[in-house]
């Protein structure tokens, strides 16, 4: 995988961030200094059992969660607790993990104290679910993992790192402050995943509809069939191999940044292409419009209009601060 640049981070990100989180202290940072603390680790295990298609729901506020898909009708949680030597002596009972548990939806919401100030203690969750389950997880702070599910899955974090592998129905996947990646994903629908400070990054993933976005971050996608894409960045590149569709319709906007698009020979494409300060360039002969056959789509004061092959597809890009280029 292409090594990603160095993001340019806004300032104002992290005061967000602090503000939300409102002394919940970041369980993965910490990890060696908690269980150092004796007597400050809880673990227990809870076994549920959810039917078909059923739903986990699950809610946490400090901590990491892991969900994987399993084999059987059981829902295994495995919960730890953890407090930093700065709690302040808050015993780890302060802070309540509540289930509600029926038979076609399980529910779990960490509960913490009033004064969160003094509380420096985060929950981790390590899940085992029925594969045909659907999922939707929820994170203030903490790490998103969920892999070989094949129900509807939707996941969430304000600080975090989103990962999902393997996953049949993945509809949103969601950090404000964190990277979101995806391998192995199929979408019956629209397919959103996004980010404000972070890269997005996402190999073999198909589906009706995709959207990504990120303000300040790369996004570069490998091995994606799609029959309609919009991809954005504010401050960051974009790269793209896949597959078009006949008749598919194709969005790439950078506002600084570069756009490189790598596609398949097969499928033809209308091309409207512009760069404010940057280069147009197709290696796939694209014939301009308004001159003959044997101009391609190179650079034609910064803005292309042409059309390669039967011009099937619509391919729309731009970006203000950058370069275009189309490859094989």
């Amino acid at each position: 995988m292409t090594t990603l640049q160095t993001r340019r981070q806004h300032p104002w990100i992290g005061l967000v961030i602090a503000f939300l989180l409102v002394g919940a202290w970041p369980a993965a940072t910490q990890a060696q200094a908690r269980d150092r603390d004796s007597g400050q680790v809880e673990r227990s295990t809870q076994t549920l059992q959810l039917d078909p298609g059923g739903l986990l729901d699950l809610s946490n506020v400090s901590g990491d969660i892991t969900v994987r898909g399993g084999s059987g009708r059981e829902v295994v949680l495995e919960i730890t607790k953890r407090a930093s030597r700065r709690n302040n002596q808050t015993p780890l009972s302060a802070v309540e993990v509540d289930i509600d548990a029926r038979s076609s939806r399980i529910e779990v919401r960490t509960r913490y104290p009033r004064n969160t100030r003094r509380t420096r203690i985060s929950v981790s969750y390590d899940v085992t679910v029925p594969r045909d389950a659907r999922v939707a997880l929820r994170s203030v702070s903490g790490d998103l993992i969920l892999s070989d599910v094949d129900g509807e899955v939707r996941v969430e974090t304000v600080s975090g790192e989103v990962e999902v592998r393997r996953v049949a129905q993945l509809v949103r996947a969601k950090s404000v402050s964190g990277d979101v990646s995806l391998a192995d994903i199929a979408a019956d629908g629209r397919l959103e995943a996004s980010t404000v400070s972070g890269d997005l990054e996402a190999r073999d993933v198909s589906g009706q509809r995709l959207a990504l976005n990120t303000v300040s971050g790369d996004i570069e996608l490998r091995g994606m069939a799609f029959s309609r894409t919009d991809i954005d960045t504010v401050s960051g590149d974009i790269e793209y191999a896949g597959d078009l569709a006949v008749d598919g319709r194709y969005s790439f906007n950078a506002h600084s940044g570069n756009v490189r698009l790598i596609l398949s020979e097969e499928v033809g494409f209308e091309l409207e292409a512009s760069s404010f300060s940057g280069s147009v360039r197709s290696d796939l002969p694209v014939v301009l419009e308004g001159f003959d056959s044997g101009n391609t789509g190179r650079r034609r004061n910064r803005n292309v209009v042409g059309t390669y092959g039967d011009g099937s597809a619509l391919l729309e890009i731009s970006t203000f601060s950058g370069d275009i280029v189309i490859t094989r």
